[in-house]
């Protein structure tokens, strides 16, 4: 059964695919417990094989929104080097720079009168830099499930670029 999810305000996560696996990490804002700002990563909510169904995928995601700024980010913004070393520990990668040039994601965006924004993230294709691709974002009304979030998921992923340095 369909029901609205309440998200916290400005809950943000994120879905990375590198080496055939989705990480979902959860975020909190920078200046926790604060609301509002930039944030910043502070956990793996968990990864999944790919192929993998679009119930599973939204599962994590939801639990991913609804943990939310639920805990203080290890480190400080400026302390990039231990924030870089702490994500490659969670997706099992040796340096940022080969997660980085062989990743793709998306931003999955909550609000608190539970809909969902899934915005693909070109990898400097398009631009010198990161960029979310807001044309292409898709859009899950209040009263989806875990299945109709995974299926918005599926479909960001088609517009989500490689970087161009990426190994084939």
């Amino acid at each position: 059964m369909n029901s609205v999810k309440h998200f916290p305000v400005g809950c943000i996560t994120e879905v990375y695919e590198y080496k055939d696996y989705f990480w979902v990490i959860e975020k909190s804002f920078q200046v926790w417990p604060d609301e509002g700002g930039p944030t910043e990563r502070v956990a793996l909510a968990g990864s999944l094989p790919v192929p993998c169904t679009s119930k599973d995928i939204g599962d994590v995601c939801i639990k991913a929104l609804l943990n939310f700024n639920s805990q203080k980010p290890p480190y400080k913004p400026w302390e990039l080097t231990e924030l870089r070393k702490l994500f490659c520990s969670w997706v099992g990668v040796k340096n940022w720079n080969s997660f980085y040039k062989n990743a793709r994601y998306v931003w999955v965006i909550g609000d608190n009168l539970g809909k969902v924004e899934i915005i693909p993230v070109d990898n400097c294709n398009l631009f010198p830099y990161e960029t979310g691709i807001n044309d292409s974002a898709i859009y899950v009304d209040n009263g989806f499930d875990s299945e109709g979030l995974g299926r918005g998921i599926f479909k960001a992923f088609k517009y989500a670029t490689n970087h161009p340095d990426r190994k084939k």
